[in-house]
């Protein structure tokens, strides 16, 4: 019984010895190190401290390097993604001499920005609306009028498209056209709108595109002379 008892307690120390040695030689990067957060990117590159950056490999949990050149640290973390893979910056912006390697995507995450990395594009993703505003001119008449044109160039989410009708005295009809193919353009029905003359804006809500917009205008009665239509809406590229 004596020896059995030795022999269990000799087990225990050993294994307290070795789950212990592991954690270390795990966590030697420093507490700060995101050890389970970001568990599905292959690498993850974080600020170690105010000199160095570190780089793990979220597959075996340890390691890879710890340097205090962010450029270094990205190409090197890259490279060993001979596969393809994801990179996942942690409160760390991508330098800007560091370009990802064909199927190697970095996702960095900084303050309250998301943005996303490949060989061969960038886009913000996330919280990061661009606002576009500017002042529309309607002739006078009753034909169809191509106002306004918004080239896309990447799958786009548009929301608060508001156009400030109220200087119109007749009742007007708003289309929004997606362009097909070149010269091929599709009005999206669903989207049509009639501005009323008492109206003060018309918000045009939430939509997706991944092809250039035409917005048309046309007045049901002729205003007899120029009107302006103010508008303004957010866009976010993926």
């Amino acid at each position: 019984m004596l020896l059995i008892l030795l022999v269990g307690a000799a087990i225990g120390v050993a294994s307290y010895r070795l789950f212990f040695e592991q954690r270390a030689y795990i966590g030697i990067a420093g507490p700060e190190d995101p050890l389970e957060a970001w568990s599905e990117a292959d690498y993850v590159i974080w600020a170690y401290n105010s000199t160095f950056y570190g780089s793990r490999n979220m597959s075996t949990l340890l390691p890879l390097m710890l340097d205090d050149n962010l450029t270094y640290t990205c190409e090197m973390t890259d490279g060993n993604l001979t596969n393809g893979g994801l990179i996942f910056l942690k409160q760390v912006q991508k330098p800007l001499d560091y370009t990802p390697s064909a199927n190697v995507t970095v996702w960095e995450s900084y303050q309250d920005s998301v943005k996303i990395y490949t060989s061969s594009s960038s886009g913000k993703i996330g919280d990061c609306p661009t606002t576009a505003n500017d002042t529309l001119t309607l002739q006078s008449g009753t034909s169809e009028q191509y106002l306004l044109n918004v080239t896309v160039t990447a799958t786009t989410h548009f929301y608060n498209f508001f156009f400030d009708v109220n200087a119109l005295t007749q009742n007007c009809t708003i289309k929004i056209y997606m362009q097909i193919a070149e010269g091929n353009w599709a009005e999206m029905t669903d989207m049509r709108k009639t501005a009323l003359s008492t109206d003060d804006g018309l918000i045009l809500k939430e939509f997706w595109a991944d092809h250039n917009l035409r917005f048309t205008f046309q007045s049901h009665v002729s205003e007899g002379t120029t009107r302006s239509i103010p508008y303004r809406y957010f866009s976010e590229g993926y």
